[in-house]
């Protein structure tokens, strides 16, 4: 009985240590809201967010096996404001991933 304890034990340890391998940490804009994304967006203020959201595509370009297809800023942007009212709620972080996985 105490081996088949030990061997949940492992396995749980390892499903949890696989489920810690995506797992980051966000910083700056891409923590903000998709709500205040469309807000900035209504003010003219949303450039820091778009170079947030630019960075994250670049780097995702540059980590990514595939290259991704290529677009402009305005576009991005577009899609962005798309995803954003679709999902206010999430964060910028949540429309660039998607973005990027749109982008493959």
């Amino acid at each position: 009985m105490k081996s088949v304890n030990t061997g949940v034990i492992v396995a749980l340890f390892w499903l949890g240590v696989a489920s810690q391998a995506n797992a980051y940490t966000v910083y700056g804009q891409g923590t903000a809201t998709c709500g205040t994304w469309i807000k900035e967006r209504e003010q003219n203020g949303y450039k820091d967010m778009e170079y947030w959201i630019l960075g994250y595509i670049t780097a995702s370009g540059f980590y990514e096996t595939n290259e991704l297809k290529k677009s402009d800023v305005n576009a991005f942007s577009v899609w962005i404001d798309n995803y954003c009212q679709k999902n206010p709620l999430d964060q910028i972080v949540d429309g660039a991933q998607a973005l990027v996985r749109a982008l493959k």
